[in-house]
C-alpha cells in the first residue's frame, strides 16, 4: 500500500509518504525541499528529510521489533561554474534500515559508503567542483561515517575521497571517470585501505 500527500508552496515543496508491505514492514517519510535562485548564475537547494521504518514481527529478521529511522539535512548550490554540496545524515541507534534500494532517496549513498542499514550512524558528505567546459565537470567528493553500533566497545570509521570527471556528450549520452581512496577502521586499526577507479558510459532512452 502506498499513500502520499504533497504540496507546493512556491518557496518550499512538502511531501509525506506512507508505504506498507504486507507482512514485511511499514514506513513513512516526511520531506521538505526548496530551490532558490539567488541571482542569474547562482542557485541553492535545501533538503530536510525524516524516514521511519518498522519491520513486522514475523519477518524473521534479527531485531524485528526495532524501529529504523534516519534524518538528513542537505544544502547544495551552484554559482557560475562552481558547484558544491554538504549533507549530514544520522540514523537511529536501534537501526538504520530505511530503504529497500540503495539508490533510493531515503538513504544517503556515497561510492563505497551508505547509511542504509547502519544503526547509530553519523555520516558527513561534501562535494566541491567546477565546470571545465559547458559539458565537462570535475567534482571532488568526501564522505565520512562513524558508528559505535549503539554504544558498543567497537567504533567503526569509514572514509572515502574521490574525484569524478563527468562528460555529457549529448542529452542522452553521459560518461564519467572516477578515481579515489577508501579506508575502514575498527577502533584505531585500519581494516581496509584501497584505491579504486571506475569508467562508466550510459545512454538513456
Amino acid at each position: 500500500y502506498v499513500a502520499t500527500v504533497q504540496g507546493d508552496l512556491d518557496f518550499v515543496k512538502l511531501e509525506a509518504w506512507y508505504l506498507g508491505h504486507q507482512e514485511n514492514f511499514n514506513t513513512y517519510t516526511l520531506a521538505a525541499t526548496s530551490n532558490i535562485d539567488l541571482a542569474e548564475n547562482a542557485k541553492i537547494g535545501l533538503e530536510a528529510r525524516y524516514v521511519n521504518l518498522k519491520l513486522d514481527s514475523d519477518t524473521g529478521f534479527t531485531g524485528d521489533e526495532r524501529d529504523n529511522a534516519m534524518f538528513r539535512l542537505a544544502v547544495d548550490g551552484k554559482v557560475s561554474i562552481v558547484n558544491a554540496r554538504l549533507a549530514y545524515t544520522q540514523t537511529d541507534k536501534n537501526g538504520g534500515l530505511t530503504a529497500v534500494d540503495q539508490d533510493a532517496k531515503n538513504t544517503s549513498l556515497g561510492w563505497f559508503i551508505t547509511s542504509n542499514g547502519v544503526p547509530d550512524a553519523k555520516y558527513w558528505q561534501a562535494a566541491l567542483g567546477a565546470d571545465i567546459l559547458d559539458n565537462l565537470n570535475f567534482t571532488l567528493n568526501y564522505g565520512n561515517l562513524k558508528t559505535d553500533l549503539d554504544n558498543s566497545p567497537t567504533e567503526f570509521k569509514l572514509q572515502e575521497v574521490y574525484g569524478q570527471l563527468t562528460y555529457k556528450m549529448s542529452k542522452n549520452l553521459t560518461t564519467y571517470l572516477r578515481y579515489g581512496t577508501y579506508e575502514e577502521k575498527i577502533n584505531s586499526d585500519k581494516n581496509i585501505d584501497q584505491n579504486a577507479g571506475r569508467l562508466q558510459v550510459a545512454y538513456t532512452f
